[in-house]
């Protein structure tokens, strides 16, 4: 009943994704000093087709690893992220979209 009155309403549901900025401190300091925020998109029981884009501010686009050796399974690596909320697109292999909104909290 609720999803027949947000489509009612207009509102769209959208998936919501763990982003974490990471800012602790590594000794030595990598070499690299690339961003290292990533989004977790979660395991493969959460999507019923694979995720292999995640899209952030409707033009950057970054691809989705399976990590399988990881707590979860889908994530995307090397972003710079910012603590808050941001909305994403996230494409699957089969080509549907998904809206989501990834929620962003800095690790020290």
């Amino acid at each position: 009943m609720l999803a027949l009155a947000v489509a009612f309403c207009g509102m769209e549901s959208k998936r919501a994704l763990v982003g974490i900025n990471d800012e602790s401190l590594m000794f030595p300091p990598p070499k690299d000093t690339g961003p290292r925020g990533y989004v977790i998109l979660g395991s493969h029981a959460d999507w019923s087709s694979a995720p292999v884009k995640l899209t952030l501010d409707g033009s950057t686009e970054y691809a989705v690893v399976s990590e399988k050796y990881d707590l979860y399974d889908f994530m995307v690596r090397g972003l710079a992220l910012a603590d808050g909320s941001t909305d994403a697109t996230v494409t699957c292999k089969d080509g549907t979209a998904v809206a989501c909104v990834i929620n962003v909290e800095t690790v020290w």
